[in-house]
This record gives structure tokens, sequence and C-alpha cells, in this order.
């Protein structure tokens, strides 16, 4: 992960950062008992990034740290531990600020979601872990480790496989190659398609601060040379970042953001067969907070064509971190976001 400040207004400050890159019934019967919830998101003292929808929309992938989010965008080498670790936190007592651990959680049917559970020190270590993608039998992970606080160098994407969504994660194992090497690539938020693809993108792209990339599969564990995805889907003066590819890889959705005002723009274009079309601006309802500011990032989404994401409330002391849903309207348009919410532990 690399942070990077990219937005200064004289009425707040905007750190869009680079992680791995900014919705009752009534009658005579009583009620269902509903879980006791709390909202994960309002610890506005924790971090939470790099989420991820199964398709199923069944379970979501993410980070957590427990540290202010504004602090480790700030100076994140003085940054302190302001909220207990969830449950199974690895390197309890190392450098907090730097250990974001990958975190699971369910769907429960009165639409709240289970206490985040950690992966396990398989996954998850006293570096920093993010950037979670989970194929759609939860069988197959990739994720971004920091190999060593003091040398962003050492980054590397991994790939881990369980036997089935009830099994252990197995030990991860480092992409080979050019893909694999994110400390000196920047490739992060990388999603494998269903024919094996790897997308993604690089912040360290030689001509803009942010370019998406593909690597076709080429064998077992084994991947070609990332090039650029198509000139027609990015704009070189912008960032054009974390990009998701629907099932039938014909549907594209990805991140623009501005790094003169930070505004983030969702992207979309479709395939028509030979070559992809001019991508569109799609309109987001109701995601500006008070300050005015739109900064969120990382879409996926559902087959029920809801979208997972998180959003920065820059409005709120410390900036609180939101994972939310919306849902896709008609007319090339996502809806109001509601916030997610937990069980308590």
């Amino acid at each position: 992960m690399k942070l990077k400040r990219i937005i200064s207004t004289p009425s707040v400050l905007l750190l869009a950062y680079h992680l791995c890159g900014c919705n009752s019934g009534s009658g005579g019967s009583p009620e269902p008992e509903v879980p006791e919830v709390v909202d994960l998101l309002p610890w506005t003292e924790g971090y939470i990034d790099s989420p991820f929808m199964v398709p199923d929309g069944t379970t979501i992938y993410f980070l957590h740290s427990p540290v202010v989010m504004l602090d480790l965008l700030n100076d994140p080498s003085t940054a302190a531990q302001e909220v207990d670790n969830l449950p199974g936190h690895q390197g309890v007592g190392t450098d907090l600020w730097w250990n974001t651990d990958l975190y699971v959680s369910t769907k429960n049917p009165d639409g709240t979601w289970t206490f985040p559970e950690n992966l396990g020190p398989a996954i998850n270590t006293s570096n920093l872990e993010c950037c979670v993608w989970v194929d759609d039998t939860q069988t197959t992970m990739i994720f971004t480790r920091e190999g060593d606080l003091d040398a962003f160098t050492d980054g590397r994407n991994y790939i881990s496989t369980r036997a089935d969504a009830a099994s252990p994660w197995s030990d991860p194992v480092e992409l080979p190659g050019e893909i694999g090497s994110y400390g000196t690539t920047g490739y992060h938020d990388l999603h494998m398609t269903p024919t094996g693809t790897l997308i993604g993108w690089s912040e360290l792209s030689p001509t803009t601060d942010g370019a998406m990339f593909e690597s076709i599969q080429t064998g077992e564990n084994s991947w070609a040379q990332p090039i650029q995805m198509p000139a027609v889907l990015q704009d070189p003066a912008l960032i054009d970042s974390q990009p998701w590819l629907s099932a039938d890889e014909r549907t594209i959705y990805y991140n623009r953001r501005d790094p003169a005002t930070g505004e983030t723009q969702l992207m979309t274009s479709i395939f028509d067969g030979s070559e992809w079309e001019a991508p569109l601006s799609v309109s987001l309802q109701n995601f500006v907070d008070a300050n005015g500011a739109q900064v969120w990032g990382e879409p996926s989404f559902n087959v029920a064509d809801e979208m997972l994401f998180v959003r920065f409330d820059t409005s709120v002391t410390g900036w609180k971190a939101e994972l939310m849903t919306a849902p896709k309207l008609i007319g090339n348009a996502i809806g109001t976001p509601t916030a997610l919410r937990f069980e308590a532990r």
C-alpha cells in the first residue's frame, strides 16, 4: 500500500489513498427477534478499506486497522492505536498503524452482517495485508502484502486456495514475475476473470499517476507480462483504477479520480465483441458528505445489481470509513447508498 496526498482545499484537506489507490412491517404477528447490532463503520478511530463482495452477495471481505484513518494518511509513522483490535488480529504489540488484517463477514437473513472474522495467520501477518479479491466459489483468493514497513519495495501480490468455502486457506504463494512484484511495479487490486486474466492497476505507471493493466494467463500459475488496458478506457490526465469486470467479461466498472480536485467518478464501458466502447460516467446519487466531498472507491457488484464500496466521510473528525451498498438504477445510475450494519461482538 502506498499513501499519497493528492488534494488540498481551503475547506477540507482531502487525502485520497492509493490503497493497493476514495437502504418493518406491521400486523398482529410478533416481530422476529433482531440480533443486537453495532455499526462497525462509525469506529472513526479505526480504518476500514479494500472491500470486495462475492457475486452472490452473501459474503464480503475487507481490511481493518485499529488506528485513526486520517492520522494514518497524514503521518502513519506516528499514528497510535485508538480502538481495540478485532478478534484474531495478528501481530498484536507491533506497529499497528501498519498492520492491517483481512476479515470476512456473511450476510444474515435480516440484512445485517456477521461480526467480522479474521482470515487467520496463513493470510494475515504482522505486516500489512490489503486489496483482496475472492472468486465466486470462495476457493481462490488474491491479495497484497507489504513485506517491511521500512522498505515499500518488499510488497508482493499473493494467491491462496482451498478445497471449498468451509476449508481453511492455504499458505499463500507469491504471484510469479512482474505481476507479483507490487513493491516495484505498483500492480495491485488484482481481480481474476473467469478466463484467468488478471486485471488491476498500477500507481507507478510511467505515463500517469494511475493506469489499469491486464495480464493474460499463459498456464497454471503463469501470466504474461502486464500491458495497459485499451487506451479508450483511460485518461492520462486522471487516475483510472480499481477495475471490476462482469462474469461474462463484457462490462467493466472502475474509478476515475481527478488528482487536482479529488473528485471520484464511477466509469463503465461495454465490450461489443471486438473492442471496448467509449466509457460513460455513472450518475451517483447522494454520495457526497456534509462537506460536499465525494471520496470513495473500490466498487464490486453482486448478481442483484448492488454495488459494494467504501466511502470516507470527511465531515467526521478523523474521517469515518463506511462500507456501503447502493443499487444500480435504470439509466446508468447508482442509487442512494446504505451503510452496512454488523452484529455486536
